[in-house]
C-alpha cells in the first residue's frame, strides 16, 4: 500500500503543477516560465526514471534492478515515507494558495509580481522546493532503495541549486524588502 502512495504523491504534484498552470493560463498569467533548466537533458532524464522506477516498483513487469537497503524495510520506514510524502503535499497546497496569482516554475526576468511573505511563505521561504524534497525523501524511504536515495539527494541538490538562481533574482528585483524577509524567514524552515 505504502508504494502506492509514494507513486500518487508524485503524480498528485504534477497534476497540482499542470493544474495550476492551466488555471492561470485563463486568468492571463504564464505560469510556466522557459529557462535554461528546462532544456537540461538531466533534468527530464531524472524525472522520466525517477518515474519509470516509481511504476516499475509497483508493476512488477517492468524492468528494473534493486538495490534494497535491508534495515528500512520495515512498515516503521515505509510508514514515515507516508508520513513525510503526506506532509510535502500538504506544504505543497499551502504554498499555492498563499501565492494564488505570483505562482511561477522558473525565473521570470520580465514582470515584477507582488512579493508574496504571508501563509505558508512566513515560516518558509521555499515551501514547495521544500514540498518536492519531503516527497523525495519520503519515496525514498518507502521504496528503500539505494536508487530512491540516490535521487533524494541529487534532486535535493539541484532543487538547491536552483533555490540559489532565484535568491539572486529575487535580491536584484525587490532589493532592501527581499534581505529583510530573508532576514525574518529562513531558506526552509
Amino acid at each position: 500500500m505504502q508504494k502506492y502512495f509514494a507513486l500518487a504523491s508524485l503524480l498528485i504534484l504534477i497534476v497540482l503543477v499542470i493544474l495550476r498552470n492551466l488555471q492561470l493560463k485563463k486568468q492571463g498569467v504564464q505560469a510556466i516560465v522557459r529557462t535554461k533548466w528546462r532544456k537540461d537533458f538531466w533534468v527530464k532524464f531524472f524525472g522520466f526514471f525517477f518515474i519509470y522506477r516509481s511504476f516499475a516498483y509497483i508493476i512488477t513487469v517492468l524492468p528494473h534492478f534493486e538495490y534494497q537497503i535491508y534495515f528500512l524495510q520495515t512498515k516503521t520506514f515505509k510508514w514515515i515515507g507516508v508520513n513525510f510524502c503526506i506532509i510535502g503535499l500538504v506544504l505543497f497546497l499551502l504554498a499555492l494558495k498563499a501565492y494564488g496569482k505570483n505562482f511561477r516554475v522558473g525565473i521570470e526576468a520580465e514582470t515584477k509580481a507582488e512579493l508574496v511573505t504571508t501563509g505558508i511563505l512566513s515560516f518558509s521561504r521555499n515551501p514547495i522546493y521544500l514540498a518536492f524534497i519531503f516527497v523525495l525523501l519520503g519515496t525514498a524511504l518507502i521504496y528503500g532503495d539505494v536508487y530512491f536515495f540516490a535521487y533524494f539527494f541529487f534532486g535535493t541538490l539541484r532543487l538547491c541549486k536552483q533555490i540559489r538562481r532565484e535568491e539572486k533574482h529575487l535580491r536584484a528585483t525587490y532589493g532592501e524588502e527581499y534581505n529583510a524577509y530573508c532576514d525574518k524567514v529562513r531558506r526552509f524552515f
